[in-house]
């Protein structure tokens, strides 16, 4: 019900042209969202704050999303030199943010899941500072 349900959702999804965009985030929401949500929800524990728990999953489950889309612009606007990996998402004809909004409309579902994101980091028990500056480098990454 996480990261392998995702990577089974992906590969079902793989050479479909009819995947909606429900499905898409569902793929990304468990695919990566569940590994960055129960590292930042083992982290909430961790460092004392238990009643961080739930905000941090709802943090990962969007970051996961947000980093997926990343890729996807990555992917199309990158080069297989500068991102360190085969960019064959469209030679498969595979399904992605960019190829079912658009370049400009899935940069814009970066910048409104990057603000949501932070305006739940606000609401932590903790110091959100540095938090915030991973969150800076996955958005303002380049591979």
């Amino acid at each position: 019900e996480g990261m392998i349900l995702g990577q089974t959702l992906d590969l079902d999804a793989e050479g479909s042209q009819d995947i909606t965009f429900a499905q898409l985030e569902d793929i990304d929401r468990y695919k990566t969202g569940c590994l960055i949500a129960a590292a930042l929800e083992m982290a909430a524990v961790l460092a004392g704050h238990p009643e961080d728990r739930e905000t941090m999953q709802e943090i990962g489950m969007k970051l996961g999303i947000e980093f997926q889309i990343q890729d996807d612009i990555l992917d199309l606007t990158s080069t297989e030199e500068a991102m360190g990996k085969s960019l064959s998402d469209q030679e498969r004809g595979k399904a992605t943010f960019v190829s079912t909004l658009g370049l400009g409309s899935a940069r814009e579902m970066v910048k409104d899941l990057d603000r949501r994101i932070r305006l739940l980091a606000g609401s932590l028990h903790m110091d959100p500072d540095r938090l915030v500056k991973v969150f800076d480098q996955l958005l303002n990454r380049s591979r």
